[in-house]
């Protein structure tokens, strides 16, 4: 059976990472998929100069651009994949969130507070120029391509590949046991949770009343964003 690779409004079919017989093993086979997706994916952007790493200094030592790439494996691969495995059965843009909104935030605040003015030698990365990205402007623009690729690797493929994997090593175990079709409907019958739900007619002052309400979460996500970085 083809297990999806995107999917919308939650994943549905089976899956095999429900196979494995605790939290750990699920866990385990998630953060080892991420730590080798980070490891090719930070050696490949730094080969090709589309990111360069910076040193830290910390409890009164200094650190060097090994120490950041080492953290963001970190990250990726331990710190995600907790929120990713209790959330895998959400929608993919649920879990690319999970990874794209914290580095996007992080990356409107390096741009604010040190590569705006000149100091992008304080940030724990930059990007180089010349690379494949150097030219995308605004910045902002930049840190939304880069970041929703970096969510879709981390998210969605990790989840992918782990699944797959899973199959693999599970191929000879049973699902567990689900309720079956006639123990469903006798939880929720027709009786109990039929409910008509009328629908609000799509006239024009529906329409209005949308695109209002839509215009002022836009409104309220761009001052959002203005608190992490007004440069970007």
């Amino acid at each position: 059976m083809a297990l999806p690779f995107f999917n919308l409004r939650g994943y549905q079919a089976a899956d095999p990472l429900d196979k494995a017989t605790n939290f750990k093993q699920q866990y385990l086979i998630i953060a080892a998929v991420n730590v080798l997706l980070s490891i090719v994916l930070i050696y490949g952007i730094t080969a090709s100069n589309v990111v360069v790493f910076n040193g830290f200094e910390a409890f009164g030592m200094s650190f060097s651009p090994v120490w950041t790439m080492g953290i963001e494996v970190i990250i990726n691969a331990f710190v995600f994949t907790f929120f990713i495995l209790f959330l895998r059965k959400s929608s993919s843009l649920v879990i690319a969130a999970i990874i794209f909104i914290p580095y996007f935030l992080i990356e409107l605040r390096y741009e604010t507070l040190y590569r705006a003015i000149g100091q992008g030698q304080l940030a724990l990365w930059n990007y180089g120029d010349p690379s494949i990205v150097s030219s995308v402007q605004p910045p902002v623009l930049k840190y939304f391509l880069t970041m929703s690729f970096d969510a879709l690797v981390f998210g969605i493929l990790a989840l992918y590949i782990a699944r797959v994997v899973a199959s693999f090593i599970f191929k000879n175990k049973k699902y567990p046991i689900a309720p079956t079709q006639a123990q469903f409907n006798n939880l929720f019958n027709d009786e109990w949770s039929l409910d008509k739900v009328l629908r609000p007619k799509r006239d024009a002052a529906y329409w209005i009343l949308r695109g209002l309400g839509l215009g002022y979460l836009l409104y309220l996500t761009i001052l959002a964003l203005g608190i992490f970085g007004s440069k970007a």
